[in-house]
């Protein structure tokens, strides 16, 4: 068994993807009530590598959406779109993330 300790962290909102892959959330508000927006990011515990998924993309966390396959390299999340006109689109992304796709 392979068990690691993150030092100097009070809170950690994270879950283990894989092997030493954990996806970390950091959460925020948004212009909507009672609906966050959420960063993520990819820490690579071996390599001490955090690394935002798609930074310019504006996500929210209006639901959870669970990949039943095990241990997939597939994340899915929910982003949104201002069409400037009073009407927004709401996406959900399948995001790779070994290969950033």
């Amino acid at each position: 068994m392979n068990i690691r300790f993150l030092a100097q962290s009070e809170y950690f909102n994270g879950i283990h993807l894989k092997d030493d892959i954990i996806l970390e959330k950091e959460y925020e508000d948004s212009k909507f009530s009672n609906i966050k927006k959420v960063h993520y990011f990819v820490y690579h515990l071996e390599d001490n590598i955090r690394k935002e998924i798609l930074p310019r993309s504006e996500k929210l966390q209006v639901f959870n959406i669970t990949d039943c396959q095990f241990q997939s390299d597939y994340i899915y999340f929910t982003e949104f779109d201002d069409q400037y006109d009073g009407n927004y689109n709401l996406n959900i992304i399948k995001y790779n993330y070994i290969d950033d796709t």
